[in-house]
């Protein structure tokens, strides 16, 4: 019981001691190799820093990537909306063409009939008034 009681102990010491010896890197902050390698080999030590710069180029060179391949898809945005408009052009002049086609065809119709369009309308209005013309008189003879 004892010894297992030591041993706890021992543990729980040497962990905090050993947790003392960490320290976190902070993003932005360049890390400098000083007494943080004292209780390493060179060889680790070695490895240590060219796996750290290792990973500073990589993350260059995938920052670097990633520009470019924004780049490109903001080009293809840029062409694609362009298309787009002049797309929406093309379908706009097209409808104004076929309306100004319905127009001439319906004005030389109108204008073949001669005087059909002014017949149409008279007779519209005229029974319109005449019908008027009846109500109004209905309604005076029942009175």
């Amino acid at each position: 019981m004892k010894h297992l009681f030591i041993a706890i102990l021992i543990i729980c010491f040497s962990t905090t001691a050993f947790a003392q010896n960490f320290k976190l890197l902070k993003a932005g902050v360049e890390f400098t190799p000083t007494e943080d390698f004292h209780c390493m080999t060179n060889a680790v030590a070695v490895k240590v820093i060219t796996k750290l710069r290792l990973c500073q180029d990589e993350c260059k060179i995938k920052t670097e990537e990633i520009a470019a391949l924004k780049e490109v898809e903001i080009r293809h945005l840029q062409a694609t909306l362009a298309n787009q408009k002049l797309m929406y052009t093309q379908i706009i002049d097209e409808k104004d063409r076929t309306i100004r086609q319905i127009e001439e065809v319906t004005l030389a119709k109108i204008s073949e009939n001669g005087t059909g369009w002014l017949k149409i309308t008279l007779a519209i209005v005229g029974g319109t008034v005449l019908g008027a013309g009846i109500a109004i008189g209905v309604v005076y003879a029942r009175k």
